[in-house]
């Protein structure tokens, strides 16, 4: 009883009072605390952009330090284009490829060095190959097809086009961009627009304004938990549930149904300029503890590409035998950043020999 009075007197109002100066402090100075003490905000602050056409992308030229969630940090270089490139490239980059790789984070290769990448695997072993990697970290379909419409434009040519559609673009067609077919720019959604709303939970938007410091906090929490605060919304959860929450007002059904129309506009016109299209998927962690290896994902593209693609490379199983063959937690630790779902080099492996295997050299 003495120990329980001592606590209830001492130790809780103690408690209590560190709480609520912690959020004070959170709350009037906790975007300028994050603004000094995140060493990642001001690395990719340095290599990022916004784009007036096609919404945001790498800076040309860049040479330095990049790094990504609980991944060491590393060189990060882009060419003259903005496209990530090695960083032992000599002399100008090319205005013509015969293989350019379009996708979001996952082609990119954010926390990789270009070598590491699936599409830097590629290229080294096809050094006949003219490459680019077109992928930047959020792209979706509204922004693969903005931005080759955009390089067309601009005069690059390309053989063909390989689009890794990740599973977090049905997310980002539901609740973040909208396509303007009359200028080909893509804008953020428009928030009176009844079809578009945030995908955040109205309560984790208001915390991360508010009080930025804490959520942060949550952010990090979850990593060491082995979940991310973006996964948690349900960015991935379409492929097992259509119902899911976290897909705004459009809902995932009709924002899977978005971004096949959007891609097949993107067929159209790579059509139009004699460019052949192909498609290819991967699973996040949560496809393998909770789909199949035939996930929607794998069923939606494969159905999209059966008039469309020269190629249509699936990688789901190579994951799925890895997570057989070690047991599904250890396939995770090996494949992915921890707390993350983006890959390591052993994952980008699996997808670099299952493209390798599918592709056909003229």
């Amino acid at each position: 009883m003495g120990i329980r009075k001592a606590f209830l007197g001492t130790v809780l109002p103690v408690a209590a009072i560190t709480l609520v100066l912690f959020l004070v402090v959170d709350f009037l100075a906790g975007a300028w605390i994050l603004a000094q003490l995140s060493q990642l905000r001001d690395l990719d602050s340095r290599f990022r952009t916004s784009h007036p056409v096609y919404h945001h992308t790498l800076r040309p030229l860049y040479d330095g330090p990049a790094a990504w969630g609980t991944h060491p940090p590393h060189r990060m270089c882009t060419d003259e284009h903005g496209f990530k490139s090695p960083c032992d490239r000599k002399g100008p980059s090319p205005r013509s490829y015969d293989i350019a790789f379009l996708g979001d984070s996952y082609t990119e290769g954010v926390g990789l060095a270009y070598e590491d990448t699936f599409v830097g695997k590629i290229a080294a072993r096809m050094p006949d190959k003219r490459i680019a990697n077109l992928g930047v970290v959020s792209y979706s379909p509204s922004i693969y097809l903005s931005r080759m419409r955009h390089l067309l434009e601009q005069g690059f040519r390309f053989q063909q086009v390989i689009v890794y559609v990740d599973i977090s673009d049905v997310q980002d067609e539901a609740a973040f961009y909208r396509y303007d077919p009359q200028t080909g720019a893509v804008l953020d959604m428009d928030p009176q627009d009844p079809n578009g709303s945030l995908a955040v939970p109205r309560f984790k938007r208001w915390l991360r304004q508010h009080f930025p410091v804490t959520f942060q906090m949550y952010y990090w929490a979850g990593q060491v938990a082995g979940f991310t605060a973006v996964d948690y919304t349900g960015r991935s959860r379409w492929t097992i549930d259509l119902n899911a929450p976290g897909y705004g007002a459009m809902g995932a059904a009709a924002a899977v149904d978005k971004s096949v129309r959007l891609m097949t506009e993107l067929h159209a016109l790579l059509q139009q300029n004699g460019i052949r299209m192909s498609v290819g998927v991967y699973p996040w962690p949560r496809q393998l503890r909770q789909d199949q290896v035939d996930s929607r994902q794998v069923r939606v593209w494969r159905e999209f590409c059966q008039s469309r693609c020269e190629y249509f490379v699936d990688s789901f199983p190579g994951f799925f035998e890895v997570a057989q063959q070690m047991g599904t937690e250890p396939a995770i630790d090996k494949l992915f950043i921890k707390g993350d779902s983006h890959h390591l080099p052993a994952g980008t492996e699996i997808i670099a020999q299952d493209f390798l295997k599918t592709y056909r050299r003229p």
